[in-house]
């Protein structure tokens, strides 16, 4: 069978003509599609102006539909290594991996990027399905293409310093339960704190270090503060899992979208394709919007419960991922995550984490052109 019904290529995918005033409802209806899987179906071959989160966006002109195939051609696709039929495990092994990652904070027209290198690596297995993962940052941070050319990106930059290695618990859903080496996290600060106190002067920058200072005082409060570390969100956030009989399952995902402020709640659906991409990719598709409690001026004021007196109205926006793993040990290869929230200046959130290669090779040898070719281009003189 051809495999051009998983590639990536718009024109190898049926599509049908908008015509006016057409919804996402009105679509299922006539096609006779699930709505869920026409709208997750689109969604993985449309540009980012194409996407459809609640609606139809303006301007598209055609959906993008799945081809038919009859049973017999289906068979010959690789499906997915799912025990029981459906159940995705966390299968670990004890070897580095090397991620890049781009993220990019919007707030109203102003975008800041930020990206950086870590490495992965699953150092013990414990009882139970437990797994003990150490994380390292391999690199400087670089702030839209940039090294540190501010104060306050500098100074997080070197408080930043305080927490690698960083060692956390994971479940067998692969959810990150516990911050494991808080001792030594707090004695790295003790260790640092007197020299950054120095090396810094200036009101904001002591108000900063003394919020740091908190944040390391007790075991408590570290753990508390890595609520609000997206990368450990987003990289443990519970996919494997059993996705029943029709390879999804609806959840609650905590994002930390905004400073200051504790995560906010999307219910979210989580999809796994029971057969592989082309490139021989498990593929796994997270769709959602919010279902936080708080509102607008609760989140504005900086509130983590909601505040029953105000009648300001409710909270929009929207959470989407996709994730590619290996096959054979079911780790993460790729993942392209977006979020955002409707204030007086949206908030977006764009990630990439892409793996690596971090292998030792001539220096006259070119880099593995699919590893190129599924993450963002090389940033100057530095990562991707």
């Amino acid at each position: 069978m051809p495999r051009n019904y998983y590639l990536t290529d718009k024109s190898s995918y049926s599509s049908y003509e908008l015509l006016p005033n057409e919804t996402v409802e009105s679509l299922t209806k006539l096609l006779g599609i699930d709505k869920q899987q026409l709208v997750r179906f689109h969604n993985i071959i449309a540009n980012d102006e194409e996407t459809i989160i609640h609606e139809l966006p303006k301007g598209l002109t055609h959906l993008f539909m799945q081809p038919h195939f009859d049973e017999k051609d289906l068979k010959n696709v690789p499906r997915a290594p799912l025990e029981s039929g459906s159940v995705l495990r966390l299968k670990p092994t004890k070897s580095k991996s090397y991620y890049g990652i781009s993220c990019t904070s919007t707030t109203g027209e102003e975008a800041t990027t930020m990206d950086y290198e870590v490495c992965v690596e699953c150092i013990e297995k414990l009882p139970q399905q437990h797994f003990l993962f150490e994380i390292n940052r391999t690199s400087t941070i670089f702030f839209d293409n940039k090294e540190a050319d501010s104060i306050i990106n500098e100074l997080a930059e070197k408080v930043a310093q305080v927490l690698y290695p960083l060692v956390v618990l994971v479940g067998e859903n692969g959810i990150c339960k516990d911050i494991y080496n808080t001792d030594e996290i707090k004695k790295r600060w003790q260790n640092k704190k007197e020299k950054i106190f120095d090396d810094y002067q200036g009101e904001e920058i002591e108000n900063y270090l003394l919020a740091c200072e908190q944040n390391f005082e007790n075991r408590g409060n570290i753990k508390e503060s890595f609520r609000n570390d997206w990368f450990l969100n987003i990289f443990f956030s519970g996919i494997y899992q059993n996705y029943y009989d029709n390879f999804s399952f609806k959840s609650p995902i905590y994002f930390p979208l905004l400073d200051n402020v504790s995560p906010v709640s999307y219910e979210v659906v989580t999809t796994i394709n029971k057969h592989l991409d082309e490139n021989n990719n498990i593929c796994i598709t997270q769709n959602g919007v919010i279902n936080d409690t708080r509102t607008k001026s609760d989140i504005l004021n900086g509130l983590s419960f909601p505040n029953s007196e105000t009648t300001i109205e409710k909270l929009i926006g929207s959470y989407q991922s996709h994730y590619f793993l290996n096959p054979v040990n079911n780790t993460l290869k790729l993942l392209k995550v977006e979020c955002d929230i409707e204030l007086d200046k949206p908030k977006k959130i764009e990630i990439i984490i892409g793996l690596i290669n971090k292998k030792e090779k001539p220096k006259d040898k070119q880099e593995d052109k699919q590893t190129a070719e599924e993450l963002p281009k090389k940033k100057k003189g530095w990562l991707f």
